[in-house]
């Protein structure tokens, strides 16, 4: 972590100490003693950079550096030849996934497998440094063929090797019979999943391809062969030998010691932080100040990408109230108000931001009114977001409303927020302690940033799974395994093996709303940054590769939300109180064919006709926003009707490097709707992580994982029983699911039955 800022609650706290004010878990909290809770305007916290902890759990079946030197009995050569012959390469640029990413991955660039090596030297006490030279063309070649095929076999031993990847331990949780009844029976019901997910992939890229090609876009050819950085920052190890320094360069299988790829430019005791991958975290919030609405910053978190693998992220507020559970004390609270503290939860750190707040009646009004009639402090809209900067030095900014009072489509229309037009603060009363919320201002974000594969036993932590940031900040990886293994699975859609170039953030989003007189909760799944390579971009099956690439993300993140279901005509009905389930844009894109709907495409050179359509405010400005920044979008010609409603989603893709994103209306990705009652307890614990691990993990991912392995995986007679069991909740938190008593916690009879 890099740095901190914001005004706030004295200190960090621990995650668990913040689980502990917000009613989401029993701790014992001690020496935190009276901490002053400044307000907005109060001083800077504490600048220091807080620790991220890397250890797991002790009853973890993780990988992890000290347990795979020990397996290698701490032998330099034995080190030297795991990383070099075992652990694949993969041409990315920079430092993305570290040690811990690589071993996971167990693949990596130069740089990244060089770090492997030098953290299971750090276990074998072993002296090095780093090395840094350049590639000739010829060497350069040479590693591109380096490259693994695309045989079958191959890709689906490589996603075996990431996916039920332990430390030799053994699980403590065991599939029940009950569970092995249930495991058996869903290969079939998954493997319907993914010859599905293979037609729509087919489906929805063909569409696209054929939209571009009919309007005579040509994207411009896949960038093949080693990264420029790649090529001029190539990294590996010279190890100390008495005064002498031998060469260790493991980045290609059956290399020897002794020998390197190419001569030394330079040697660093530490790789420099312009190599790494960085994301920026930042929670911004429009307040009135001086009588007009402006634009600030709540709190900044830095972060290497390297250094995120594996470690939940979580976005939420917290009233200030909840403190006084932990002996806090706080200040500058003003009657007529309703105040929240944002925090950025990252790892076992709870960093807080610059207190922000709403006026509630007319006395608080009166008090804080500006001249110009304004109401002074007043917050109109709060943002998550997340700056990506790569190695070399590009920035993808992405943003996400917590909430907004304004709305898109005012923004994009009006030079200025009027704030007479501001819609009144609606506050709905918590049930469970008779105070009063506003319910937009308690979404919760938990992110989960992934840079290479993932083990299964990611999801048996080792951690408590009733703590809802551990929970649903592992949660969201749930997507990453099921596009790993469509890919795979579709692989000849593209013709192609897909490679992670850059951090892939996808988020759980928990939005408790009002529906009537009932409380409800949306539940979305939101992927914030993608980027897959293609590893062989000469080859194709017709279809550009980075559009199969968006086109298996958003299959994926709907196989995640809907699992067995397709689309919100396959859902569960909800209850009558609460709205209905929306659509997405795959399925607005399979109404649009089966309707006989045109697809169009609009850029900047030939802008279409949306509001002829019939397309909202919203999805207008969001379209012609993208259009503005050169954005090809291809979208129905008039808006899709889904239960009485009318929505917009569309494809959009970036001419310069091909990468093809999903769109809906709101901006965000696929979601479902469950009623619950929303508190204080039941949004920030683990209840709603109890019903979301079973209904948008295991249940999906269970399905896909046996049909495409088997159930030999899984029932106990494989090398991975267990580990697949605990890896999709089905084990561990099944003990938990047999605790649910809420009345209104209905869960799926996959969870019943495993619970």
């Amino acid at each position: 972590m890099a740095r901190q800022s914001g005004s706030g609650p004295g200190r960090p706290l621990s995650r668990r100490q913040l689980l502990a004010a917000l009613g989401g878990a029993t701790v014992t909290v001690g020496g935190l003693g009276a901490v002053s809770l400044p307000t907005a305007h109060g001083a800077q916290i504490d600048a220091s950079p807080p620790a991220v902890s890397d250890a797991p759990p002790a009853d973890s079946i993780l990988p992890t550096i000290a347990d795979k030197a020990a397996e290698l009995l701490y032998d330099p050569a034995r080190i030297f030849r795991y990383v070099a012959d075992t652990v694949h390469y993969e041409p990315y640029s920079g430092v993305l996934r570290g040690a811990k990413g690589t071993l996971w991955a167990q693949a990596g660039n130069a740089a990244d497998k060089a770090l492997l090596l030098a953290a299971l030297f750090d276990e074998a006490l072993v002296t090095y440094r780093f090395t840094v030279g350049s590639l000739d063309d010829t060497t350069a070649n040479k590693l591109s063929g380096s490259l693994p095929g695309q045989s079958a076999a191959d890709a689906e031993t490589r996603l075996a090797q990431v996916l039920f990847a332990t430390n030799g331990r053994t699980s403590d949780t065991k599939p029940s019979a009950a569970q092995r009844q249930q495991f058996e029976a869903l290969p079939a019901q998954g493997r319907s999943i993914l010859d599905r997910g293979r037609t729509e992939v087919t489906f929805h890229a063909s569409l696209i391809q054929h939209a571009l090609t009919e309007h005579g876009v040509s994207l411009p050819a896949a960038a093949g062969g080693i990264p420029a950085l790649e090529r001029t920052h190539h990294v590996w190890l010279q190890v100390a030998d008495g005064p002498a320094w031998v060469d260790y360069d493991p980045t290609l299988a059956g290399s020897a010691v002794g020998t390197a790829l190419t001569a030394a430019r330079q040697t660093l005791d530490q790789l420099p932080p312009e190599m790494q991958h960085r994301l920026t975290v930042r929670i911004d919030a429009e307040v009135v100040t001086g009588g007009v609405p402006a634009r600030t910053t709540l709190a900044t978190q830095e972060a290497r990408a390297a250094d995120l693998v594996g470690v939940p992220v979580t976005i939420l507020n917290a009233r200030p109230e909840s403190f006084k559970a932990l002996g806090v004390t706080i200040s500058g609270l003003l009657e007529g108000t309703r105040q929240y503290i944002p925090y950025v939860v990252i790892g076992e750190t709870a960093l807080p931001g610059t207190m922000f707040g709403f006026h509630t009646d007319t006395g608080g009004n009166a008090a804080l009114s500006g001249a110009s009639g304004g109401l002074e402090g007043e917050t109109t809209a709060e943002w998550l977001v997340i700056d990506v900067t790569s190695p070399d030095g590009t920035t993808r900014t992405i943003e996400r409303a917590i909430f907004d009072r304004v709305g898109y489509a005012r923004r994009a229309s009006e030079q200025s927020v009027d704030m007479a037009k501001l819609p009144p603060v609606t506050l709905a009363a918590d049930p469970a302690t008779g105070s009063e919320d506003y319910l937009p201002a308690r979404t919760m974000m938990a992110l989960s940033i992934a840079s290479g594969g993932t083990p299964l036993a990611a999801f048996e932590s080792g951690q408590s799974m009733a703590d809802a940031m551990v929970a649903l900040g592992v949660a969201p990886l749930g997507w990453q395994v099921l596009r790993d293994i469509l890919a795979v699975d579709a692989r000849d859609v593209a013709g192609q093996r897909f490679i992670l170039d850059a951090p892939n953030i996808v988020a759980f989003v928990i939005e408790p709303a009002q529906a009537g007189t009932a409380a409800t909760v949306r539940l979305s799944l939101d992927i914030l940054h993608r980027s897959l390579m293609a590893a062989h971009p000469g080859t194709s099956a017709g279809i550009d590769p980075r559009i199969v690439a968006g086109v298996l993300a958003a299959v994926a993140e709907r196989m995640t939300v809907t699992g067995a279901g397709t689309g919100p005509s396959a859902a569960t009905p909800p209850a009558s109180s609460a709205p209905p389930m929306l659509p997405n844009v795959l399925d607005l894109f399979e109404a649009a064919d089966r309707q006989r709907i045109p697809i169009v495409l609009t850029s900047s050179a030939a802008p279409a006709d949306l509001a002829a359509g019939g397309h909202g405010a919203e999805a207008v400005a969001r379209i012609k926003a993208a259009v503005a920044t050169g954005a090809l979008v291809v979208v129905p010609e008039r808006a899709i009707a889904v239960n009485g409603a009318s929505y917009t989603g569309w494809w959009q893709i970036d001419p310069a490097t091909g990468a093809t994103i999903d769109v809906f209306q709101n901006g965000r990705g696929p979601e479902m709707t469950e009623e619950a009652v929303v508190d204080e307890a039941e949004i920030q614990n683990g209840e709603v992580w109890r019903r979301l691990g079973c209904q948008m993990i295991a249940f999906a991912a269970a399905q896909v994982l046996l049909a495409f392995f088997g159930t030999y995986w899984v029932t106990g007679s494989g090398k991975g029983g267990g580990v697949a069991a605990a890896a999709l909740g089905l084990g561990k938190a099944a003990d938990i699911y047999k605790q649910e008593t809420s009345p209104n916690t209905k869960g799926s009879d996959l969870c019943r039955s495993v619970g």
